[in-house]
């Protein structure tokens, strides 16, 4: 997948949250394609949750009113609908169909919205685009509702409690971001040439439900050490992942290992083998087929890394205490790299699986599987 190296555009993260929504099925002719989750449904319902998300975080930064009236002796005038409420109208008369998904936490704005839409228009509100329609037995304007609805809005994301919540959140995000950019920055000092082969692992239909937190955390672990150990699978020097969850295909881990071209050409990686090991992992549970993907350098592997920070905000899984929702492997020292820089160069030795030894699961660690 392309990203911009510069600033990441709406589409960016749309694209970043659909690629994590997909799970693969087999056609009739036994040829895999990539279906969307039921979770999600479609990218339109992704560029909407993106679009309401950054509308009411402007909002709450604005003073302006959706709708003008004015009042005579002859009733109320409509003076015209402001920018803020023609970007309420369009919002309102298309349909949202996001609802909570499975194991994940909307943003604070997409929640702050939903609340809000409930208590003032109900379960299935009617809007015409028209502010002097009355709404109600009362005379309530549609104009009038719209702007009752804006307060209400500011009103909820300015609450304390809102805001502890939302900037919790960043600093998670954040964390997540830090801990993978200072791997690829440390690796790319000394393997100028890094790339990155990511594979989507994740479980058949018929145990999608059935696997806990903890078992699949376990899965993780036994696939990396499994990777670290064999002699027949290329050398890598780090990797990264990332949890999520679909209804269809259990929790779903985007697991990225890092490569030095020099070491191991691109060439003679095999990203169906790592499958094969996530089979025996799983014990038969884990899917055998998704298509592996590259980033051909530092640049590209970055890229994705801010996507997933920006994606966050709007849509993340739940916290866990126990099992964080990323990992990395030990971040190396530069003795370490030294020390690597020296090896015989080759395409199937048996060495350090992320550049040092993985520290054992009662030790203090930066690898977070259990």
């Amino acid at each position: 997948m392309y990203f911009s190296q510069y600033n990441l555009t709406d589409q960016d993260i749309v694209q970043h949250i659909a690629g994590n929504f997909t799970y693969p099925v087999k056609n009739e002719y036994h040829s895999n394609y990539l279906m969307f989750s039921r979770d999600i449904g479609s990218t339109e319902v992704i560029q909407t949750m993106v679009r309401i998300h950054n509308l009411v975080e402007h909002l709450a930064k604005s003073v302006q009113e959706a709708v003008k009236f004015e009042t005579t002796i002859h009733g109320k005038n409509c003076l015209g609908v402001t920018p803020i409420g023609d970007a309420l109208y369009r919002s309102l008369l298309q349909p949202h169909r996001f609802t909570s998904l499975p194991r994940h936490q909307l943003s604070q704005p997409l929640e702050v919205w939903k609340d809000v839409t409930l208590r003032i228009f109900g379960s299935t509100p009617s809007f015409r685009g028209d502010p002097m329609l009355p709404m109600n037995a009362q005379g309530v304007m549609e104009g009038e509702l719209l702007n009752a609805f804006l307060i209400r809005l500011r009103e909820a994301t300015g609450r304390t409690l809102r805001q502890s919540e939302r900037s919790q959140r960043k600093k998670e995000a954040q964390q997540a971001y830090n801990a993978k950019t200072k791997l690829v920055d440390r690796l790319k000092e000394h393997h100028p040439g890094l790339f990155g082969l990511s594979i989507a692992l994740m479980y058949s239909q018929d145990y999608a439900g059935k696997v806990r937190l903890k078992d699949s955390a376990e899965h993780l672990q036994e696939l990396i050490e499994a990777l670290k150990g064999d002699p027949w699978f290329g050398k890598s020097v780090g990797f990264t992942w990332t949890r999520h969850f679909l209804s269809e295909a259990g929790y779903r881990y985007n697991l990225v290992l890092l490569f030095d071209p020099e070491m191991t050409p691109i060439h003679t990686l095999n990203g169906s083998y790592v499958l094969q090991e996530w089979q025996a992992s799983t014990k038969g549970a884990g899917l055998d087929y998704v298509l592996p993907d590259c980033f051909r350098n530092a640049d590209e592997l970055l890229q994705e890394i801010k996507c997933a920070k920006a994606a966050a905000q709007y849509l993340r899984l739940i916290p866990d205490e126990k099992f964080p929702h990323f990992g990395v492997s030990e971040l190396p020292s530069t003795k370490s790299l030294s020390e690597l820089e020296q090896e015989p160069l080759t395409n199937l030795g048996r060495g350090e699986f992320g550049g040092n030894h993985m520290q054992a699961s009662n030790a203090p660690s930066n690898n977070r599987f259990s």
